[in-house]
């Protein structure tokens, strides 16, 4: 028995769609600035990378190759921790 095909241009917005409701963002960001629409694209890279770390990684069943996906992930997620730090840092001052 086959497995039925996926329509790939259905695939392609199903996955858009999916990513979308990690990453997306509905509305503006406010004041309009490239340092606020940078720490915006920043945060939610962020998000991504947390859904990686935390929903993604996990299933993968070499224990090796979890590991080396984890660390890599792992220290860029720091970076953006520290981006979104001095971002809130920022507002507050």
């Amino acid at each position: 028995m086959s497995a039925a095909k996926v329509n790939p241009v259905e695939q392609h917005f199903n996955d858009y769609e999916r990513i979308q409701s990690v990453i997306g963002r509905q509305q503006m960001i406010l004041p309009v600035s490239p340092e606020n629409s940078s720490r915006d694209r920043l945060m939610r890279v962020k998000a991504g990378i947390h859904h990686l770390l935390t929903e993604v990684v996990p299933g993968i069943e070499n224990p090796k190759d979890r590991q080396e996906v984890y660390v890599w992930l792992d220290g860029i997620y720091s970076i953006l921790r520290i981006e979104e730090f001095y971002a809130r840092s920022e507002v507050r001052t």
